[in-house]
């Protein structure tokens, strides 16, 4: 074995094993393997670099281009309005669909740009249809591959034995030269994936990964950890037996109490004159620094005993909590108006726990905010109260529905 095989083979050893690994992007690896055999002698500078002189290498890059004009153009919209009409909600009719106009436009495109203008449509399918997305995906990547066997540019390798055999002199295949085979395959590949094959293939719930999509959406956005807290009623608490309105927390340390947690169960939005029991864990929306005024006066006047509790496990939503974010249309009653005077917690049974404004968040004195039209409002409630949020008031948009979890 010669030194030039030895160094082709370690070459080869690395790239598998950099391609495999992903620690570099394909392209960076590619690179680096026609710098190393100009380096090392294997071939000559000019001809590591004859490859980018290859028509087929050309035509390649020309249709990457086609593909992101096709997508940036709106042929994604467009594609994606006709396979939910022809699919129906049958799983078999939808992923037939799919696979074929997929292979249609693999035809013509790079397979990846045609996987990547396809994604946002198989989801938008899903949550319409209630298909676990893990279910279709996995044949668009079927279908994307069989169609590319039909024509001339819709692999690089179909472009690549053509363009040799140019370069020998020889007659080049036509655009459509690949078809007679390629469409018969795809044919089989398609009828094997909707008798069989789907029934192989994993299915995962939607509902659960769009849920904790929404979790971590609305924590980044609305910094929800910096702003809710729990505190806790010991025994002898001169809090103890009175009501949440007599507490006054609201209007002398700026709290606003989101949920009583008594025995294991939450009482969600509760109302002025829900009366408080040793032991209760109260979940509060405040500022830190109320939080430190609060410990101040438990510590110096002793006149509170709140204790603020290390153990959020306890956590104050159940299974039936959720939250929502609530857009403002121009035409509703509350714009021009504030929480405070259309008694917006006591008439739906839902907390505003922050307010979004085009870029900027509003977290303090919300009952006091004027609303206007295009704000977002992040309520919490019971899931009856919100989803019957609606139906009380028409004018309002619900955009999102999560249950909320936090983990601190």
């Amino acid at each position: 074995m010669t030194p030039q095989i030895i160094m082709v083979l370690s070459l080869l050893c690395v790239a598998a094993f950099l391609l495999v690994t992903e620690w570099l992007p394909m392209e960076v690896v590619a690179m680096l393997v026609m710098g190393s055999v100009a380096i090392t002698g294997l071939v000559e500078p000019l001809n590591a670099l004859a490859g980018f002189s290859n028509p087929a290498v050309i035509t390649v890059w020309a249709v990457f281009i086609l593909s992101s004009g096709l997508t940036k153009t709106g042929v994604a919209n467009w594609v994606g309005k006709i396979v939910l009409n022809l699919s129906g909600k049958s799983e078999a009719s939808i992923i037939g669909v799919i696979m074929v106009s997929a292979g249609l436009m693999s035809a013509f495109m790079n397979n990846v740009a045609v996987a990547a203008l396809m994604l946002p449509v198989i989801m938008d399918i899903s949550r319409q249809t209630g298909h676990a997305p893990s279910r279709l995906m996995m044949p668009l990547a079927y279908g994307s591959l069989l169609g590319g066997l039909t024509t001339k540019i819709g692999t690089p390798p179909n472009l690549l034995v053509s363009g040799f055999l140019a370069e020998n002199n020889l007659e080049e295949f036509a655009l459509f030269d690949f078809a007679p085979v390629g469409v018969i395959v795809m044919t089989a590949g398609v009828l094997f994936m909707i008798l069989i094959g789907r029934h192989l293939l994993p299915s995962r719930n939607i509902s659960e990964l769009d849920r904790r999509e929404r979790e971590l959406d609305f924590e980044a956005q609305y910094h929800l950890k910096e702003r809710i807290y729990q505190l806790k009623i010991p025994p002898g608490s001169q809090l103890a037996g009175k009501t949440i309105a007599q507490t006054r927390m609201g209007t002398l340390l700026g709290f606003y109490i989101i949920s009583v947690t008594r025995n294991g169960k939450s009482i969600l939005s509760p109302a002025p004159s829900e009366i408080l029991y040793p032991s209760d864990i109260l979940t509060v929306e405040g500022e830190q620094k109320q939080i430190r005024n609060l410990e101040m006066l438990v510590r110096n006047w002793n006149t509170l005993s709140f204790q603020v509790t290390e153990d959020l496990s306890a956590w104050l939503f159940s299974n039936t909590s959720k939250m929502a974010e609530i857009r403002l249309r121009p035409n509703t009653e509350l714009v021009a108006t504030t929480l405070q005077k259309t008694q917006f917690r006591n008439r739906y049974q839902v907390v505003v726990l922050a307010i979004k404004r085009k870029n900027e968040i509003l977290r303090n004195r919300l009952q006091d905010v004027v609303l206007k039209a295009e704000d977002c409002l992040l309520v919490q409630g019971t899931e009856d109260n919100l989803r019957n949020f609606n139906t009380k008031s028409p004018t309002m948009s619900r955009t999102s529905l999560a249950r909320k979890k936090i983990s601190w």
